[in-house]
């Protein structure tokens, strides 16, 4: 849009009219004829090109003009040559002081337009260019849809109705408003429903002073499928309308759960509002989380299978959702007048934080509720891997005070005790993993009759799994202590004669070379009956003259840790301590918390002192271990880190720790201190090292000495970029003079090369690594008084 002469309305004032005195005027013209033809119109005033080619929903500035003449204003498409093509006229005259605003509205002609409202131009003489009141935002509302009906604008925030039934070609005018962010609803003034909910922002408006207007057609169907209806703000200063965005309407997710065991019951319909959005649903059924309309009130109601309206339900619960949250509605109790002991009335029980997925894609997220009428007051314990208490004091109608259990996705046993925790009324496996649920969150809801010959023969008690896509729950089986146990073999023996040993059971070989710093999975062995293991050299052929053996009686489905130490050789080593099997009881696949990480430590070098376990903060982690001694298991935080291996008042050996980078999250590991303080005084065997073995067994993953490192992480005077890198890393180093040694390590502690550089004060150098993996290493920068490790990334 161009303006023509921005004074030209004076000039023509003295050019007709010479001997008389007038005053001025100010006039904003605003395009908004929804007709498709009208893309651009052009406006003439006397006869001369005074705005070309404005858009639909385009305004001009304020433009000054004369007053106290007669002015001929001509309407004709975009683009046009002269005002001959006008399809619209009109004289006016303008008073002197006053400020219009002239709207284009309507259609030219009838044709594919349902209602037709003529084109017309609709002008004001009481327009504002900024706000009466510094500092606030003056609003002047106005209908422009052609085919909406009359409308109440409402801000629903605060201000409530701001414009009350405001028809087509109507201005509702000026509201004088705060500048703030509001919400607007637009709704039909005959029949309250709502058209628009859209953000109304006049934080950015200060001082000013605007049109709102509606544009554009409610039905573009019936009006050659002309521009939707949108709401916009006119500027004062002109250009563009800017639409208010819509805001979605508040939408809240819930899923029900049908646990009522009464007879009764056995199916039922559910409905929200005047809908109904289940039904045939069946005991032992859910709904999939479905969305439904939230911040107002909704009434869900329950009724028996069948039913054709929500009048006079069994039960109803009224309750106000919020916007995006999720609900699970439970519903338990009976509705038979006889035949239930005891008889608590049928009810909906509302859950306000539920959730769809576990808070940890490595996790199952889990809420329990008490939905059995006749159960009393319940405890749950995790016995299988031995968890322990998970909830206490639940009792009928409520959902755990808890709320949800995050577990590592694993198979469970879940005893049910009564309140006092002392006697065990049920037990069930949780096939978590089994069912492939990680990453789910889910409901374990407990339903069904203790007595059911006191409930007309109602479903038995049971404990059952409801999942987001709803459908029929899964029902927990009753747990069936197995026949066997769990052990695992590892084989600590670092003496060079014994590199590889065979482990038998009774007669079964149940490892054939076994290799030193390996431990075998956990092997599925008969319980509740005498074992012997036996540990023999390589080849052996029967279990007889073993270097050791152990006799055991296993506890079913428990899991052990049976450790090879010692020494097999009759001279060479110092001290000569025997071949041992050191058994642990009760040992753990997983983390109790599956955010952190259970180690259990195990001193397994034959030479080396008593120690502790501090980290390079010097917080105790485990205090205390002498040889062939397990620590009890120490949870500690899911992070890369250091540990100090402390005897006396010293240092023995310090360690990089990188946790969180095996990703060792949620899991249990064994930290075993493996090989010879002094290899010279054995045989020039295994160095001292510190090792991690995972519960699945495997290589021992060596940690890398960082004994008598002075910064473990951060120097700024040594630098490593880019990091990740690539193809090739560069080193900086700053305020260093003398001999460096850089080291490079992988993760597993083998070291990848070294390279001998000689710095002056400061230096830069460019090393290859384009041939290396990708993966995590270590840079060990040794100079003459001090030792760094840093982190380095290699990406392909």
């Amino acid at each position: 849009m161009k303006i023509h002469k921005i004074f030209s309305l004076l000039i023509f004032g003295l050019s007709y009219f010479p001997l008389i005195s007038f005053g001025q005027a100010r006039l904003q013209f605003i395009h908004n004829s929804p007709d498709v033809s009208l893309d651009s119109i052009d406006i003439y005033v006397n006869k001369t090109l005074m705005l070309d080619n404005v858009k639909f929903r385009e305004a001009s500035e304020f433009i000054q003009g004369p007053s106290g003449i007669p002015l001929l204003i001509e309407i004709c498409p975009g683009n046009s040559i002269n005002s001959e093509s006008a399809f619209y006229s009109t004289a006016v005259m303008f008073s002197q002081g006053k400020t219009y605003i002239a709207i284009a509205q309507g259609i030219i002609d009838g044709n594919g337009y349902h209602p037709w409202q003529p084109f017309e131009l609709q002008i004001i003489d009481y327009g504002r260019e900024t706000s009466n009141t510094p500092g606030q935002t003056d609003v002047l509302f106005f209908g422009g849809s052609t085919d909406a009906p009359a409308f109440d604008i409402i801000e629903t925030t605060s201000l409530g109705l701001l414009s009350d039934d405001l028809t087509y070609g109507q201005f509702d005018g000026y509201k004088e408003l705060t500048p703030a962010n509001y919400v607007l609803e637009i709704k039909d003034s005959t029949s309250g429903t709502r058209y628009f909910r859209l953000q109304f922002d006049l934080t950015t408006y200060s001082g000013q002073a605007f049109v709102l207007m509606a544009s554009g057609f409610l039905v573009p169907g019936l009006n050659n499928n002309g521009e939707n209806l949108g709401f916009y703000i006119v500027s004062a200063n002109g250009g563009m309308g800017v639409s208010l965005p819509q805001i979605p309407d508040p939408m809240a997710s819930i899923q029900i759960v049908h646990l009522c065991a009464d007879r009764a019951l056995d199916s039922m319909d559910v409905w929200i509002g005047n809908k109904k959005f289940g039904a045939d649903l069946p005991f032992g059924n859910s709904l999939p989380f479905i969305e439904i309309l939230a911040e107002k009130n909704q009434v869900i109601a329950i009724q028996p299978a069948g039913s054709t309206s929500p009048d006079n339900p069994l039960v109803s619960l009224s309750y106000t959702f919020h916007d995006r949250q999720k609900y699970i509605l439970m519903l338990t109790g009976i509705t038979s007048e006889t035949g239930y002991t005891p008889a608590p009335a049928l009810q909906i029980y509302p859950f306000d934080s539920a959730r769809i997925e576990a808070n940890s894609p490595n996790a199952t997220d889990m809420l329990v509720f008490h939905g059995s009428t006749d159960a009393p007051t319940i405890e749950l314990y995790e016995t299988g891997i031995g968890l322990g208490l998970l909830m206490e004091n639940l009792e009928y109608g409520n959902f755990a005070s808890e709320g949800y259990l995050s577990l590592t996705t694993a198979d469970y046993v879940i005893e049910v005790r009564n309140k006092p925790g002392n006697e065990v009324l049920y037990t069930y496996s949780l096939p978590l993993s089994a069912l492939g649920l990680q990453g789910e969150a889910l409901s374990l809801c407990v339903a069904g009759f203790v007595n059911p010959t006191n409930n007309s023969n109602g479903p038995a008690f049971g404990l059952y799994l409801s999942g987001k896509n709803g459908g029929a729950l899964f029902e927990l089986p009753i747990y069936i202590p197995p026949t066997t146990s769990f052990v695992q073999f590892i084989h600590n023996i670092a003496d060079t004669s014994a590199q590889s040993l065979d482990i038998w059971m009774n007669n079964q070989m149940l490892l054939d070379n076994h290799l030193f710093q390996k431990a075998s999975p956990y092997l599925e062995v008969p319980a509740n009956q005498n074992l012997t293991f036996s540990v023999l050299p390589q080849t052996s052929i029967s279990p007889d003259n073993p270097l050791t053996s152990l006799n055991l009686t296993l506890e079913s489905g428990k899991h052990y840790i049976i450790l090879l130490d010692g020494i097999a050789s009759s001279s060479g080593y110092s001290p000569l301590t025997p071949v041992s099997m050191e058994i642990f009881a009760n040992a753990r696949t997983i983390a109790l918390n599956n955010t952190k990480i259970d180690v259990l430590f195990h001193h397994g070098s034959i030479d080396a002192p008593e120690y502790s376990v501090f980290d390079f903060s010097m917080n105790s982690i485990f205090e205390g271990l002498s040889y062939t001694m397990y620590s009890s298991y120490t949870e500690v935080n899911s992070t890369d880190q250091g540990w100090h291996l402390i005897s006396g008042n010293g240092i023995l050996k310090s360690y990089q720790v990188p946790l969180n980078t095996l990703q060792h999250t949620g899991k249990a590991v064994l930290a075993i201190v493996s090989g010879f303080y002094h290899p010279e005084n054995n045989s020039n065997g295994q160095a001292l090292g510190l090792y991690l073995i995972p519960a699945e067994g495997g290589a021992y993953i060596p940690l890398l000495d960082v004994t008598g490192t002075s910064e473990i992480q951060n120097d700024d005077n040594i630098k490593i970029y880019p990091n990740p890198a690539y193809d090739f890393i560069e080193v900086s180093v700053n305020n260093l003079a003398g001999p460096m040694i850089l080291e490079l390590y992988s993760l597993e502690g083998k070291k990848i090369w070294s390279k001998n550089w000689h710095i002056a004060f400061a230096a830069k150098e460019k090393f290859d690594v384009s041939e290396l993996p990708w993966g995590m290493y270590f840079v060990r920068i040794i100079t003459d008084n001090s030792v760094t490790i840093k982190k380095l990334q290699i990406t392909k």
